[in-house]
């Protein structure tokens, strides 16, 4: 399912690219049409408007929704991941008996330490990977 979300996300990527193009060309062939006072022309691209605003609604909207989906499986795919490596480790021993009590301080809630930073690293990975498409 990670991987169908994720050519998902990069084909909408890509179609949104593909929109802004859409709407650029339109642009043209919108003023084109003022310039040259050419009333059929004007509604043509006013209908294409209206179409093309309705595609870039109904994709960012669901843009947006895929990309919770995948951030919230992958945020809590990695959780139960370290989750795990920290518990079969005994991290959790060694945090409240460690062999040399005079080193350091014990970490506060390392589980939700633990989440906060996995939150912080999926969204910039997402933030950093997704801006090199659109």
């Amino acid at each position: 399912l990670a991987r169908l979300l994720f050519s998902m996300l990069i084909t909408m990527s890509i179609f949104k690219l593909f929109m802004s193009w859409c709407h650029n060309t339109w642009q043209s062939a919108f003023w084109d049409s003022i310039e040259k006072q050419r009333m059929h022309e004007f509604w043509s691209a006013m209908v294409l408007f209206l179409l093309m605003a309705l595609v870039n609604v109904m994709v960012s909207t669901y843009y947006e929704y895929i990309q919770s989906i995948f951030s919230i499986r992958w945020r809590a795919s990695l959780t139960l991941s370290l989750q795990e490596r920290w518990l079969l480790g005994r991290a959790f021993y060694l945090q409240h008996f460690p062999p040399d009590p005079s080193r350091g301080h014990l970490l506060d809630n390392p589980d939700q330490r633990l989440q906060e930073d996995i939150d912080g690293f999926v969204g910039s990975s997402m933030s950093i990977f997704f801006s090199l498409f659109g």
